[in-house]
């Protein structure tokens, strides 16, 4: 049998590696679908009625609501553990059920609860799915609490003397005399001039003597004036 170049082998090793790996995803592909539809259920909606009405299932199983009607449905359940709102003509709904339990549900528009008109029942049979093991993780040691020094009590020093204060003299207080005031002096009452004789209360010196030098000035006038009238008559 003749050998194959290098660069042949190479490829062909290649292709049994790639072969190898992908043919068990093939084989089990099948496996895996129908793995998944086993875990699911599905309820048909049509004619106003959930079909079949009551499914049992598993924990951890599926259910799928398809509507099939010419109007909207609602899944929701009576205890209000899920409720999927409208769905549409053609439009689905999922819900995982993780409990074991009887979880009866209606279709608002058409239902109510308690097995109501459209209604419906899915049975949870079996025991609950074991949860996922949780790793312990080492709890840290506590720490051991440092011990907190006590302050030593300070030593007392001696009282200080107290020094005696020194009394200061009181100064006198000169005493206090009285010195009377004197007297406001007595108003005398000063009397008014005496007026003048024969003159005109009230008028002035002046005026007064101007006057009797007029008067005495006419008279010797008209005596002048008389002596010389009887002059010329005799």
């Amino acid at each position: 049998m003749p050998r194959l170049p290098g660069r042949l082998r190479l490829l062909a090793s290649c292709f049994l590696l790639i072969g190898g790996i992908l043919l068990p995803g093939v084989w089990l592909l099948p496996l895996a679908d129908a793995r998944s539809a086993a875990q699911e259920v599905t309820v048909e909606m049509r004619n106003i009625a959930f079909n079949p009405r009551t499914v049992t299932v598993s924990p951890g199983m599926t259910v799928i609501w398809v509507n099939q009607d010419a109007f909207a449905h609602t899944v929701t359940a009576d205890d209000g553990s899920f409720d999927s709102g409208l769905i549409p003509p053609g439009g689905a709904f999922r819900f995982t059920f993780q409990r074991p339990g009887t979880y009866p549900y209606y279709c608002v528009p058409h239902g109510g609860p308690g097995g109501v008109g459209m209604a419906g029942v899915v049975v949870v049979r079996g025991p609950a799915p074991s949860p996922t093991p949780i790793r312990p993780t080492a709890t840290p040691a506590p720490a051991r609490p440092t011990p907190t020094p006590v302050p030593s009590a300070p030593t007392p020093l001696p009282p200080s003397p107290t020094p005696t204060p020194e009394p200061s003299p009181t100064p006198a207080h000169p005493t206090p005399t009285f010195t009377p005031s004197p007297a406001p002096p007595t108003p005398t009452a000063t009397p008014p001039p005496a007026a003048t004789t024969g003159s005109a209360p009230g008028l002035p010196t002046g005026l007064l003597v101007g006057g009797i030098a007029l008067v005495l000035g006419a008279a010797a006038v008209a005596l002048w004036r008389l002596g010389l009238t009887r002059g010329r008559g005799g």
